[in-house]
This record gives structure tokens, sequence and C-alpha cells, in this order.
């Protein structure tokens, strides 16, 4: 069900470390190459309305797919 080249996701410990990043500076991250997916339904490590923004930030700008009932977006191709 996997589109060839994409590994399963795991969410880590790590993770939780690091703050939500505002809509802006997520913007920047993904021009720069350095996000390449989005994993739609989650909400952001500190809970705040960031996450809800870049979100639908995501949802506007990038296509999705549904890989094993999780939705998936490249955000390395913009529609």
């Amino acid at each position: 069900d996997r589109p060839q080249g994409v590994a399963p996701a795991r969410r880590t410990s790590a993770l939780r470390a690091h703050p939500t990043p505002t809509l802006a500076q997520f913007e920047r991250l993904v021009s720069e190459g350095k996000i390449h997916y989005f994993l739609a339904g989650g909400t952001g490590a500190d809970g705040s309305s960031a996450s809800s923004a870049i979100g639908t930030w995501v949802a506007s700008a990038f296509s999705s797919q549904t890989v094993g009932g999780v939705t998936v977006y490249d955000l390395t191709a913009s529609r």
C-alpha cells in the first residue's frame, strides 16, 4: 500500500521535546527541503494552534494520499 521508497514513520520521544514550529517557520523548513512529508490527523507536540494552521496550509497547498489509513502529504510536490 505504501508508495515506493516511503518508509513507515515512527514517533519518537525526541519529537515531543521540540515545540511545534510556527506556520512561517514550517513553511520555511518545507521550502528549504528539510521536511518532506506531513501526516494528517495528529496534534502538535505542545497542542498549539500553530499545528492547526500548519495542517490547514498543508491541505490547501499539497496533494494527499492515504497510506495504511493515514493521510500523507508529499511536501516536495505542490498542487
